[in-house]
């Protein structure tokens, strides 16, 4: 899983589509290791340069001054790598991926009497909610 922190962006003098080397915080933004995020730390992030993007995982490195794109889940070249130009801004970010809910083992939930409910339980007018 994927760890977060508040108001991270720096830029990156990078070119190519390998690990981004980040050097400042973007104007108003912290550095990764101003935000206390430690080397190894999986991420997710946002690159923008001009109108080429990307959203994927990366892991940070070198003291929070490299950035490895290891998982590219979404970009403006087909769902891969941009190739960086030298002026791209990384943000550390939840993206909609780290929003998904998972489903108990099993697709199972019980009711606080203990009696399980299962999916031929459910009709299709009836809604079934529940709170991990």
């Amino acid at each position: 899983m994927p760890k977060f922190a508040n108001r991270v962006r720096m830029v990156s003098t990078t070119t190519g589509t390998g690990t981004a080397t980040l050097s400042s915080a973007v104007a108003g933004y912290r550095t990764i290791a101003a935000s206390g995020l430690a080397d190894g730390t999986l991420v997710s992030y946002a690159a923008e340069e001009g109108t080429s993007w990307e959203c994927g995982r990366g892991t940070i490195g070198a003291s929070g001054t490299t950035l490895t794109r290891t998982s590219i889940l979404a970009s403006s070249n087909s769902g891969t790598a941009i190739n960086l130009a030298g002026g791209a801004e990384f943000a550390i970010m939840p993206l909609a991926e780290d929003f998904v809910l998972a489903c108990p083992p099993g697709g199972r939930l019980t009711l606080t009497t203990g009696t399980p409910v299962t999916t031929a339980d459910v009709t299709g007018a009836t809604t079934r909610r529940y709170a991990p």
